[in-house]
């Protein structure tokens, strides 16, 4: 047995639970201390099991407590949501080590030397590596909530590179059978293997970069609305008082008109109180402050182009739903709706409907709009990115949607599940 090739091939198994659990469970809130002690301990026993057990059953078994101890410690998961990822990851590392093994054994090379501590054995564990590392590069890629099909077609080009990483490993022993340098064929292996893991590792570092930036925009647009809304309040508040002092007014002078029966003076007065009202009619209360301030604010910028919003809203005050993705949905369709308005001729039909009832454990939503059948939408306008959003948010919630257009009316329905 070669320590070194086993010493090495503990550290990239190191590395490989380090990215695919991190990939399931995301980043760690551990302190450093904690999350670098787990990974040494967690080390020593992978080292342990190679270096000293050599019966198979013992080494899975351990490897598979200590893989679970480790991945508990490190990431904090309750103990169930710990074990399906162990298992699936013990599971497919058997799997990559006996697919290889069998392949390699077909092409003549035998049992001993791929259990020895030669060439060949280092050769046979890095293959099994690269084979693990893209057994778990798709099974990360299948289970994302997110995943998409441009997320799949993205992938492509790095399976594939893992592959032709594969490919090019097995036929380094044929290059050895052929007489070539084994040292170069050594460094080209341990090569192929960095590679890859590394290209892995930044390319979920970098796809966890865009999915932190595209949180941050969110919650920035979602706070720059919810200060428009309280700044709204702040000015309805000293509306409402104004206009209590201008009502207190108007009515006594109406007492006085109708004291003296002067009808004409008494109906112009109405008339000026009537003119004082639409000035808060634009102010939205549901008794639920994430839907008051994104339906104010739709409701301003409906008013600035033309646009009538007309919500029917029935929630509770309390509404047990993640506040980031209520705003995505109303915010996004709100927007669509609004935009594809302007771009209808009738002035008069530029009238958005929108409703939004909780019902025991379902909240249903829907939103309706007319839409020029001529116009051509702009690029990521007009019922198109957003609301792929919209749907993400909706399938994450476990929810259904569905789009209708007829006979000018596009039609956005959304059943929300509010129990999870």
């Amino acid at each position: 047995m070669n320590i070194w090739i086993e010493l090495s091939t503990v550290i990239v198994e190191l590395l490989l639970a380090w990215y695919f659990f991190s990939g399931m469970f995301g980043k760690s809130r551990q302190s450093p201390a904690l999350k670098l002690a787990a990974a040494f301990v967690y080390g020593a026993l992978l080292a342990s099991l190679a270096l000293l057990v050599k019966v198979s059953v013992i080494r899975i078994t351990g490897s598979l407590l200590a893989t679970y101890f480790a991945a508990k410690v490190y990431f904090r998961k309750p103990w169930l949501t710990t074990l399906y990822p162990t298992i699936l990851y013990l599971l497919f590392a058997i799997i990559s080590d006996i697919l290889c093994g069998t392949l390699l054994q077909m092409m003549g090379v035998s049992l001993d030397d791929l259990m020895g501590s030669g060439i060949e054995r280092l050769l046979y564990n890095t293959s099994g590596k690269l084979l693990h590392l893209l057994c778990l590069y798709i099974i990360l890629a299948i289970t994302k909530p997110n995943l998409d099909r441009h997320s799949v077609t993205r992938a492509l080009p790095l399976l594939s590179c893992q592959l032709l990483s594969i490919y090019i490993c097995f036929h380094s022993f044929i290059s050895i059978a052929q007489g070539n340098n084994p040292t170069y064929v050594n460094l080209e292996t341990l090569g192929l293997l960095y590679i890859n893991i590394v290209i892995c590792a930044y390319a979920d570092v970098l796809s966890r970069a865009y999915e932190a930036e595209k949180e941050a925009q969110l919650a920035k647009q979602q706070l720059e609305v919810q200060r428009n809304y309280y700044m709204d309040v702040m000015e309805r508040q000293e509306e409402t008082r104004s206009l209590w002092h201008d009502i207190k007014k108007y009515m006594a002078s109406m007492e006085s008109l109708v004291g003296s029966e002067n009808k004409e003076e008494a109906q112009r007065c109405l008339e000026k109180i009537r003119s004082v009202f639409p000035k808060s009619a634009t102010a939205v209360d549901t008794g639920n402050t994430l839907i008051d301030s994104v339906l104010t604010y739709g409701m301003k910028k409906a008013e600035e182009v033309g646009v009538v919003l007309r919500p029917e809203i029935w929630v509770d005050s309390n509404l047990a739903f993640p506040a980031t993705d209520l705003f995505v949905i109303i915010g996004n369709t709100l927007d669509n709706a609004i935009e594809a308005c302007c771009q209808v001729d009738d002035v008069s039909s530029r009238i958005v409907s929108i409703s939004l009832y909780q019902k025991n454990h379902l909240l249903l939503y829907e939103i309706k709009n007319p839409y020029n059948l001529d116009a051509e939408p702009k690029p990521g306008k007009i019922h198109g990115y957003g609301l792929k959003n919209v749907r993400a948010c909706v399938e994450r919630d476990n929810g259904e949607m569905s789009i209708t257009r007829e006979n000018g009316i596009f039609d956005v329905s959304i059943h929300l599940n509010l129990a999870g």
